[in-house]
């Protein structure tokens, strides 16, 4: 093999490395921004039979969500709160499962989730 081509792969080689360095520096800003920017999942469904519209107050900003009642004695309340990049949908499940066994159910949009206002997660 010439001198010339070993050159050739040796900067072929460096330039490779070089890249691959700069990607592997920069995965935790990646990371980090697809948690504070999440995509949004703006259909949240039709809303449960026995829950209400309500928008909350967030520190500021307007958090959409359902306040929902069950159909005898309230034993107590709970707070749904979804996961990174989701909305108050994913908690239908537990608005019936919890609301047949006496207890309010309030599950709500997050900051920049949803419905609800904001630009980044605070999650």
């Amino acid at each position: 093999m010439s001198r010339r081509w070993r050159l050739v792969l040796a900067g072929v080689g460096v330039s490779l490395v070089s890249a691959l360095a700069f990607v592997w520096s920069q995965l935790p800003a990646y990371g980090a921004n697809a948690l504070l920017h999440p995509p949004r999942r703006m259909d949240v469904g039709t809303i449960p039979p026995t829950c209400e519209s309500e928008t909350f107050d967030g520190d500021g900003l307007e958090l959409k969500g359902w306040r929902c009642h069950p159909p005898a004695v309230v034993r107590g309340t709970l707070v749904y709160l979804h996961g990174i990049a989701d909305n108050r949908r994913s908690g239908e499940g537990i608005i019936k499962r919890f609301g047949a066994r006496g207890f309010a159910v309030v599950a709500y949009d997050e900051r920049a989730h949803g419905e609800s206002a904001g630009d980044a997660c605070l999650c």
